[in-house]
């Protein structure tokens, strides 16, 4: 939901009036004379009065930390070991690659202690015990590392056998490699058995983006596939053999393995013994999440298709028509959808037979009603901020969440109606005393930001609140931390037509199109998009999907511009601002501090106690700065790198949505950017050229390319319209500057 206020949205002149208002609001003029001291001053009391519960139907569950003592870093994959209360947890502390450490506790509220279970120098998918695992006390584990019989990096099913006695250990020296294939992207690797005692292993396309080998319709390969195996009745030298009904076990040339095909990566798939269903997450690549009802022989298209709709139409199908995907989500949902169980516990009757499902980016959940033959319903059942990397089942058969953050959760009843009251006008917030002059609250606090993100060309103003009882985490570097209650606002607006078919607002004040604001409550954060009114008197809520809008009154140095607007969904707002950014994208050091005055907005933020009253100001010139990118007072490889790190470096983060290896912080080395001669991880079609930044061939820079570009392959790819011209120009003699 917020993750991308995606806010990709920033470049703005703010207007000359906006900047004097804001200095004079800080006192900044009174210091001129004492650059190195200011006076504390007391702040303005403000408290979030308006800004509560929610405008949407409150869903029926919501997620709850079920043992609060247990914390398990870079948690992925949850299990629990049948016949027992002693669950399995997950973790690979080192990144997206291996060792990965299957950690044991035992399923009680209370439980401290944390034992491990088995630690592998790959990265561990899934967990799955054997049928009859208290009579052979095997457990198989699907990975990704290096294989030394491929010679690669590869996707195995490995096997180990488990002590009898807690706590529970794999015995190293059962190692024994099931089968396995060459991957080193979407790598698929999660895995469960049918109630026919038959294995299902799950494998994506092996690349990091789009399709690059082109697996998902080659059924000569593994990848890209769900397959199916006999792990009791080892056969041809292999120690697996091929069940009677696998669907491709004729055709000339196919994996007999292979169940079903078409898959870009399957994150995470359940089998439900009671209705004999298999089901999967499927993670899209540029607009779409997918769920499948996995059927026997299916091909669910990729890469020809992107859940249901077209990505390469001009390569050959598989064998067999292409399926539609059982429900599918647009990235204004959802960002990376997590697979979880059919559920058949005890306390909740109403979710019983529903296939449950979550999203890393937004934290939502949803519920699938299925019965074999048609969708009957689907309904998103809670919310939250969590990163969803798995959901498995408890020792009593209820739903298990994992965070990737570190914590178990489970799902509760959401008692909490609030909501009713939730202001569905801007007005209505109290957060502006002149709201068409957009005259701020006390307590409502303007700010700049050195380097804006780009909103294509719209004009923007911003504030921020805090409760009068509460502090603001303050970083030397990266985004502060805000406790609940507080409010970000900003606001979106262009010149208009200057023409006698054009309305003119307020003396030609620029015409405002969009405030947005973000809400922290109960920990989490919040975004909403108010849309104003043709009046300019009033800015109204816009619906939970966001909506798009043909501005048509735009001007642009006298001319007239069209602008498709985007209002951004509630889910939109959290793929930006995202946990993996710290939610808040503009209140840092960087963006605040500018080297070159003689009073920062940090300091004269810290001076009126938002920071705390013991905290003491920093040696400013040892504070880190991002620069306005088209100030050509400026460095070149400082104004590039402050461009790419507010517009870029949100994703292009440890963990965040950029889905390759790059490092757009505007103050990592070179060396650690990954950037200047280095080969792209993804293939985008229609670009010329494979490397990120190329100095000898600026233009056939992928980088280059992609914030050149609208549609397919765009970059940022949310939020924007219309491309950025100068920070194009901008980019390309930064690349070149490289050259030898």
């Amino acid at each position: 939901m917020l993750g991308r206020l995606r806010l990709l949205p920033n470049v703005v002149a703010v207007v000359a009036c906006l900047i004097c208002s804001y200095y004079c609001s800080f006192g900044v003029n009174s210091m001129a004379n004492e650059p190195d001291s200011v006076a504390p001053r007391g702040r303005p009391s403000w408290k979030n009065e308006t800004l509560r519960g929610f405008p949407d139907p409150t869903p029926r569950w919501k997620a709850v930390r079920s043992f609060p003592n247990i914390s398990i870093p870079k948690l992925i994959t949850l299990g629990h070991v049948p016949h027992s209360r002693v669950l399995l947890a997950v973790d690979h502390q080192t990144g997206y690659g291996g060792p990965s450490t299957v950690q044991q506790f035992e399923d009680r509220t209370d439980a401290s202690e944390i034992r491990p279970f088995l630690k592998l120098p790959d990265i561990i998918y899934g967990i799955a015990f054997h049928p009859n695992f208290a009579e052979n006390r095997f457990v198989f584990i699907g990975c990704n590392g290096k294989s030394i019989e491929l010679n690669a990096v590869a996707t195995r099913v490995l096997r180990f056998e488990v002590t009898e006695d807690y706590p529970f250990r794999c015995n190293p020296e059962t190692q024994t490699t099931i089968i396995e294939w060459r991957s080193n992207g979407h790598n698929g690797g999660d895995l469960v058995f049918g109630r026919d005692g038959l294995l299902f292993v799950s494998a994506g396309d092996g690349t990091s983006d789009s399709d690059a080998n082109r697996a998902g319709q080659n059924l000569g390969v593994l990848n890209g596939s769900m397959l199916r195996i006999d792990v009791d009745r080892p056969s041809n030298g292999d120690m697996y053999s091929i069940p009677e009904g696998n669907p491709f076990v004729d055709i000339e040339g196919a994996r007999p393995e292979i169940w079903s095909y078409g898959l870009r990566n399957p994150w995470r798939i359940a089998y439900d013994a009671h209705s004999n269903q298999l089901w999967a997450g499927n993670n899209g690549q540029d607009l779409w999440e997918s769920v499948y009802l996995i059927q026997k022989g299916a091909n669910y298209g990729w890469s020809i298709k992107e859940s249901n709709h077209p990505f390469h139409e001009n390569q050959d199908s598989g064998p067999v028509s292409i399926s539609p995907a059982t429900f599918e989500h647009h990235h204004s949902e959802a960002r990376s959808l997590t697979g979880g169980p059919v559920y058949r516990g005890k306390k909740f009757p109403e979710l019983q037979g529903s296939y449950i499902y979550g999203d890393y980016s937004t934290g939502n959940i949803w519920a699938i009603r299925h019965d074999g033959e048609k969708l009957i319903s689907q309904e998103k059942i809670a919310r939250s901020n969590l990163q969803i990397s798995d959901f498995d089942i408890d020792s009593q058969g209820e739903i298990l969440i994992a965070d990737h953050a570190g914590a178990v959760y489970h799902l509760e009843r959401n008692q909490d109606k609030t909501g009713n009251d939730f202001p569905k006008t801007l007005s209505a917030t109290k957060l502006f005393t002149n709201l068409r002059q957009e005259v701020a609250t006390p307590g409502l606090i303007p700010y700049q930001v050195n380097s804006p993100l780009w909103s294509d060309g719209a004009i923007k103003k911003r504030w921020f609140a805090v409760p009068a009882d509460k502090t603001i985490g303050f970083k030397a570097q990266g985004s502060y931390d805000f406790p609940d209650e507080s409010v970000i606002v900003k606001s979106f607006a262009f010149e208009e037509i200057n023409s006698d078919n054009a309305k003119q607002h307020f003396d030609s004040e620029p015409r405002k199109v969009e405030t947005r604001i973000m809400v922290k409550l109960a920990g989490e954060w919040f975004g909403y998009s108010y849309r104003w009114n043709e009046e300019q008197t009033d800015a109204f809520l816009v619906e939970e999907q966001g909506r798009d809008e043909e501005l048509k009154w735009v001007a642009e140095q006298g001319e007239p511009v069209e602008i498709r607007w985007r209002y951004p969904s509630r889910s939109e707002c959290m793929v930006c601002h995202s946990r993996a950014a710290n939610f808040v994208l503009g209140l840092s050091t960087e963006q605040l501090h500018a080297a070159s005055d003689t009073a920062s907005q940090v300091r004269e933020i810290g001076a009126q106690g938002f920071f705390g009253e013991t905290w003491e100001s920093p040696d400013l010139q040892e504070l880190r700065t991002l620069v306005d990118p088209h100030d050509a007072q400026q460095p070149l490889d400082l104004r590039a790198r402050s461009y790419v790190h507010s517009n870029c470096s949100v994703c292009h983060v440890k963990e965040g949505g950029g889905n390759s290896k790059i490092v757009l912080s505007a103050f990592a080395s070179q060396e650690k950017m990954q950037l200047f001669g280095k080969k792209s991880m993804h293939s985008v079609p229609g670009m010329k050229g494979e490397l990120l930044a190329d100095p000898v061939n600026p233009d056939a820079s992928l980088l280059l390319q992609r914030i050149s570009r609208r549609g397919a392959g765009q970059m940022p790819p949310l939020a924007t319209q219309r491309i950025d011209e100068a920070a194009v120009r901008l980019i390309r003699d930064w690349i070149s500057s490289k050259a030898p």
